[in-house]
Order: structure tokens, then C-alpha cells, then sequence
């Protein structure tokens, strides 16, 4: 069967103006929904706001240091 897949990435880097160098500053964040089965747009509105919130509570408590309290 094949399915969908949809990941939100956060990155937190620092980025060098003048010669766009990028270095990492935390692991990113991603979190990802994978549907086997088609849903209708009105579901696909749902899942994209799960998945926003689920991103914003991880945001959350990565920046609170509770990376463990999940």
C-alpha cells in the first residue's frame, strides 16, 4: 500500500552573512504524519493542525529544557 508522508522541520542554526556559512545549533525538530489511507481536503486541514500543534508543544518543551518530559 502506498501512503503519504508529511514532515515539519525546524532548524535552529546561525547563519555567517557575508559568506552564508551555516553551523547547527540544536538537533532539528521534525515531526511527521504518514497517512495510508487518502483523506478528503477538510481532513488534511486537521492533520496539518495536529501537527502544528504537536511541533509547538516540542518547541515548547525543548526551549523550557523538559526535552524529557514528553
Amino acid at each position: 500500500m502506498i501512503g503519504e508522508r508529511y514532515t515539519l522541520i525546524l532548524r535552529h542554526e546561525i547563519v555567517e552573512p557575508a559568506t552564508g556559512d551555516k553551523w547547527q545549533l540544536e538537533p532539528p525538530l521534525a515531526i511527521c504524519y504518514t497517512m495510508l489511507d487518502p483523506l478528503e481536503r477538510s481532513g488534511m486541514v486537521h492533520v496539518i493542525n495536529d501537527m502544528l500543534y504537536k511541533m509547538e508543544r516540542e518547541f515548547l518543551a525543548r526551549m523550557d529544557g523538559n526535552e524529557n518530559d514528553r
